[in-house]
């Protein structure tokens, strides 16, 4: 009878072993899978907005000499992006897809335009800011043989991908985003 009694007792106690580390188990592949899905997904972002924003940049050179972008290639660009994300992605969805476009032109005397004339804002699809505007990031344009300031271009993508570990945790961490930054002709 002792040994019987025993026996039931180490049943239980690796049931309750095998439920804790089960539980561990759960949390780290659902952290694993996460991040190894949103890391795959953020590469596919910074690839097509490095490859939109040198299509932005290039139009004027491909095109015509209008530097000011306006809503009809804003429109192009983002067929593009999502067109070529259901192509490379095997779970896409297009209301979770959302791009920001800023361009940044400067003065004569090399200062940034205000807002309502020389920046340019299109945002297209879900919601998608950057983390911070072109304008706070004019330092980076340089003088050109022309002497006068680079336009400066940058595309934002963000998408919203799976959010598994978030939800065990209680927070979101799915939202993916990658901007580009390019110097215009």
């Amino acid at each position: 009878m002792n040994l019987s009694n025993s026996l039931k007792r180490q049943r239980g106690t690796f049931t309750v072993e095998l439920a804790l580390v089960a539980g561990v188990m759960i949390f780290v592949l659902a952290f694993t899978t996460d991040v190894v899905v949103n890391q795959s997904i953020k590469g596919k972002l910074d690839r097509m907005s490095y490859s939109l924003v040198n299509v932005l940049k290039e139009r004027t050179q491909l095109y015509s000499n209008d530097d000011v972008v306006d809503d009809l290639e804003i429109d192009q660009l983002y067929d593009i992006a999502r067109d070529s994300l259901q192509r490379t992605m095997g779970q896409f969805d297009n209301a979770l897809l959302g791009m920001y476009v800023e361009q940044q032109k400067f003065t004569n005397d090399d200062q940034p335009i205000e807002p309502q004339v020389g920046v340019h804002l299109f945002s297209r699809g879900a919601n998608c800011l950057p983390p911070d505007t072109l304008r706070s990031q004019s330092d980076l344009s340089v003088v050109t043989t022309f002497d006068r300031r680079a336009i400066l271009y940058k595309v934002t993508l963000c998408y919203q991908g799976n959010n598994w570990f978030g939800s065990l945790m209680g927070d979101d961490y799915g939202r993916i985003r990658s901007y580009s930054v390019m110097l215009g002709r």
